[in-house]
């Protein structure tokens, strides 16, 4: 049984590395110059008025957060450029764990520097150069915004895990935006009063010995084959 456990392990490690060889090389080059609170509105800012250019570094020195607590950022917006080795099809963004909105007009393959953006030592003959605006207005408490990339049919996540081809490490996009406070949302913590048991069945216990270790090893293989999948079309 520990010989099964152990040759689980290994494949595991082996299709693991296979996932990341696989998406990395999708991903030529990114550059992510600006980021703007209040975009074409009063109170316009870009990089929190500390020049273009590396709006991640910028945004690293405010702990990638926003706080709209007050309800004084309406929107914020990324722009840069980035380029694969697929046709880009989309660009758009995501706030927590909703479905991703694609921005139409988002990409723009006739900027005035299209030959720089698209030269071979940078995004390719795919790339595009790209402005992403999200809107705020209503978001309530914290939330995690990203911009989301789709070449090639899948969709990539331009955070802190994405990686380019030669693991070149990409800008990342992901924010914190903290909006006005809401107290209707549901709170964890205590329940006041007694808690009636949803079934009065016997707790069956965890499975032991060599059984155990079995099923332990085919879950693990199951949960990872999610991951690779997952992994496959979101960095």
């Amino acid at each position: 049984m520990k010989r099964i456990f152990a040759l689980v392990l290994a494949l595991a490690f082996v299709l693991s590395a296979a996932a990341v060889s696989a998406y990395a090389a999708d991903f030529r080059k990114a550059s992510f110059d600006s980021f703007y609170t209040n975009r074409g509105l009063e109170g316009e800012e870009l990089n929190f008025g500390k020049g273009d250019g590396v709006a991640s570094d910028k945004l690293d020195s405010v702990n990638r957060t926003i706080d709209s607590s007050d309800g004084s950022v309406k929107n914020v917006s990324f722009r840069g450029w980035i380029g694969f080795e697929q046709e880009l099809q989309g660009m758009g963004y995501k706030i927590n764990n909703n479905e991703v909105v694609f921005v139409e007009g988002a990409l723009d393959f006739n900027a005035p520097d299209i030959a720089a953006v698209q030269a071979k030592e940078n995004g390719g003959a795919y790339a595009a150069r790209f402005e992403i605006v999200v809107p705020t207005e209503g978001l309530t408490n914290t939330n995690t915004i990203v911009i989301v990339a789709k070449a090639g049919g899948d969709l990539y996540e331009i955070d802190e895990n994405a990686v380019a081809s030669g693991d070149a490490k990409v800008p990342n996009t992901k924010i914190t935006f903290i909006g006005i406070a809401d107290d209707s949302s549901p709170v964890d913590g205590p329940v006041d009063g007694p808690v009636d048991n949803p079934t009065d069945d016997p707790v069956t216990p965890p499975p032991t010995g060599d059984n155990g270790a079995a099923i332990l090893a085919i879950v693990a293989v199951l949960a990872l084959g999610a991951v690779i999948f997952a992994r496959k079309k979101v960095f």
